[in-house]
């Protein structure tokens, strides 16, 4: 409590000091204007992308790397990553046609590179992604931190009547929203040229600090413990689950007698649950068997 006074003080005044040049009566306005346009254009929306991506594809990533290893998942997610900036340059600098093609061969390769690198999964997924290797590697590049990060939002929000998250809106956010907010930020870069903005000293400075603005909400994202300075030390440890691959934050996972986990057979059935164990059909008490201690996670989403 006692650290938050001089935190507060220096954000204002760093605020305050560099506001300072757009109150200039020569240029002020202009230089404004500059900032204010490629804050909307590339600040934005690359925030919006990479909270986007970060939620569908880093929330309790090492769950999925257990599971199928961290080449395969680096495959298929970097394969989507460098599917749309590739895509996207061919795009703007060939034509559309050309990007589209480019783009999605990429992320078809990623795909099926996928599917065959890797260890099977001994955690199964739900439903039909359960019937083989390939499939259960797929769904969990492709959908488990998404699907994850849903289930466990759900668990919170579930409650005296509250609506829940559809399954559809983790693949909405990574396969529909992400794109296409990528390809509105990639509208920027011939915009810069097409209006003559590099040659303009208050569009070129303001290009190019939305660009280090980019790269330090990238370092943050990716190495939150940056922040931890702003942070008590009391309260650092706040967020840090035991989690286990599809298991809900707050439960106990269920592994058979044979030794293999298997999490909850549904995606519903944790809705249900009792801590410690279940209930079956017939009424009788089920005492859920973990053979290994679960792993700690710190949820920085």
């Amino acid at each position: 409590g006692g650290r938050r006074w001089p935190i507060s003080t220096f954000v204002a005044t760093l605020g305050f000091l560099t506001s300072l040049i757009y109150c200039s009566v020569q240029g002020g306005f202009f230089l404004l204007d500059a900032v204010d346009m490629f804050v909307n254009d590339v600040a934005l929306f690359y925030t919006v992308w990479f909270e986007m991506a970060c939620a569908t594809t880093l929330y309790r990533w090492r769950d999925p790397v257990d599971q199928i290893g961290l080449v395969s998942y680096s495959i298929f997610n970097g394969g989507w990553v460098v599917a749309q900036l590739v895509g996207l340059l061919v795009g703007q600098t060939v034509s559309a046609g050309a990007g589209a093609g480019v783009g999605f061969g990429i992320f078809i390769a990623a795909v099926l590179a996928t599917a065959f690198v890797g260890k099977a999964p001994t955690v199964a997924p739900p439903g039909f992604w359960a019937n083989n290797a390939i499939l259960s590697r797929l769904w969990y590049a492709a959908f488990y931190s998404g699907n994850q990060l849903k289930r466990d939002i759900n668990r919170a929000i579930w409650i005296k009547g509250n609506w829940k998250l559809h399954w559809g809106w983790p693949v909405l956010l990574k396969y529909v929203t992400a794109p296409a907010v990528s390809l509105v930020l990639s509208f920027a870069y011939p915009k810069m040229y097409a209006g003559n903005y590099h040659r303009d000293p208050p569009y070129l400075y303001s290009f190019i600090l939305m660009h280090m603005v980019l790269l330090f909400i990238s370092a943050c994202w990716i190495m939150p413990k940056f922040l931890d300075f702003l942070v008590p030390v009391t309260r650092r440890g706040e967020g840090k689950y035991d989690v286990m691959p599809r298991v809900v934050i707050g439960e106990t996972p269920v592994v058979h007698l044979s030794g293999v986990e298997h999490g909850y057979q549904n995606e519903t059935s944790y809705d249900n649950a009792v801590t410690g164990g279940s209930t079956s059909s017939d009424g009788a008490h089920q005492t859920k068997i973990v053979d290994e201690a679960p792993r700690q996670e710190k949820n920085v989403l």
